[in-house]
């Protein structure tokens, strides 16, 4: 308290005067101004209520009350964001205990690896946590301490568990669903029912799976037959070798001849009806490609050329039209197709993807490059012809009609001519 230098020689009269008054007026009250109630944290930010025959409420690291009735009083310590809040106590106040009861609370830290400075280097002015006890907890039972268990609120979710198909980081490495794809597939290998084998479909060994009509991986090595995976279309191999592939195995066509694999399609198992297919394949094409096919590589078709059907009619042979829709030969004007089309400048062509008809309604894509391997697909549904290479898409071709029956071609064929 400041005063007034001009009252100084007056004030000590004054104050005696005051005391001596009220030291009589009380001599024969009990000594209420010892009463005291103290609180001691741990934490600047630390608030508190206190219920009893008084009621207070205070914050801080050190806070006190004088002259208060005795009797029996409660804390109640609020909760600070990122501690452990420290448990409510009661204590009685009375003149035995010299009229004072203390009461301590103790802000724990929860654990967080982030919000914590572990040794702050020499020369560092940055001394970490300091007066502070660092605590971990287990809150969910497994064993590991919310130090190391990036979920410790679900037991099933911790360093030791083991990695599981369900879109969840299972064991605290950062990486969801494992982030392994052993065979290239671009399926997980802990989601993949064939993880060491290339099946970006799914397909299984012993059968199919809704939708798929073909699956063949070229990984016999030898002989004139490819099979297909799922047991339905197994090819006849006219004039390739078989090599090593981007996955597995391979079949490189050659160009001067026939050179493919043939599927019969007597059951129609590779008409796709209505609006909706796609084909993938994985592709190599070196600077001989263009000289052996100078207009297309097939990559996979099913579509009509030639004539729907010879009559002999009074000695002569005639091309005629079997469904009734005014065209007797065809040249690839239905079905569908995957293939390579060379630059006619002698730089690097693109892979296309038509429906009913091979110059009139595709998507192309440019990406494709002489020299390495590329992933090529396919797809058409129902709104858009599209193509990617790669996993880049190229022109989409507005398109809607329905996919048209190959009329004249029974077989399936994967070529490179």
């Amino acid at each position: 308290m400041k005063f007034d230098t001009r009252h100084d020689l007056k004030l000590p009269l004054i104050i005696l005067a005051i005391s001596a008054f009220f030291l009589f007026s009380f001599a024969s009250m009990p000594e209420a101004s010892l009463r005291t109630i103290n609180v001691t944290t741990n934490l600047e930010e630390a608030t508190f209520i206190i219920n009893g025959p008084e009621s207070h409420s205070g914050s801080g690291t050190s806070w006190s009350v004088a002259v208060v009735p005795g009797g029996t009083y409660i804390i109640v310590f609020r909760d600070v964001e990122g501690y452990i809040t420290p448990p409510s106590e009661s204590q009685t106040l009375v003149d035995a205990d010299n009229g004072i009861i203390t009461f301590i609370g103790e802000y724990e830290v929860v654990f967080r690896k982030e919000n914590i400075i572990v040794g702050a280097g020499s020369g560092s002015s940055d001394l970490g946590l300091v007066g502070v006890k660092v605590t971990v907890v287990d809150a969910d039972g497994d064993g590991y301490t919310s130090d190391v268990d990036c979920n410790d609120t679900n037991p099933a979710i911790n360093p030791g568990a083991t990695e599981v198909c369900n879109g969840v980081d299972d064991n605290c490495d950062t990486i969801v669903d494992g982030g392994t794809d052993a065979d290239g597939d671009g399926i997980d290998s802990v989601c993949d029912n064939c993880p060491n084998d290339y099946n970006p479909f799914q397909a299984e060994s012993d059968g199919s799976v809704p939708g798929m009509r073909g699956y063949w991986k070229f990984e016999e090595g030898q002989g004139l037959v490819a099979y297909d995976t799922i047991m339905i279309n197994d090819g006849t191999v006219y004039n390739a070798t078989w090599g090593t592939g981007q996955i597995g195995g391979s079949l490189w066509f050659k160009g001067a001849q026939r050179s493919d694999v043939s599927i019969v399609d007597d059951s129609g198992n590779m008409v796709i009806p209505g609006k909706n297919m796609s084909i993938e394949v994985w592709v190599y094409g070196d600077e001989s490609i263009d000289y052996y096919a100078p207009e297309w590589s097939t990559l996979g078709i099913k579509s009509s050329y030639g004539c729907e059907k010879w009559v002999n009619i009074s000695g002569k042979w005639t091309c005629t039209d079997v469904d009734g829709d005014g065209i007797a030969y065809h040249w690839y004007d239905d079905g569908y197709g995957l293939f390579y089309q060379p630059d006619t400048q002698g730089g690097n062509g693109h892979m296309a993807f038509f429906i009913n008809h091979y110059n009139d309604n595709k998507a192309y894509n440019s990406a494709f490059t002489k020299g390495v391997w590329h992933h090529v697909v396919g797809t058409y549904d129902g709104e858009y012809i599209r193509v990617y290479v790669d996993g880049v898409e190229g022109t989409s071709y507005p398109y809607t009609e329905d996919i048209v029956n190959a009329m004249t071609n029974g077989a399936y064929l994967i070529s490179g001519t």
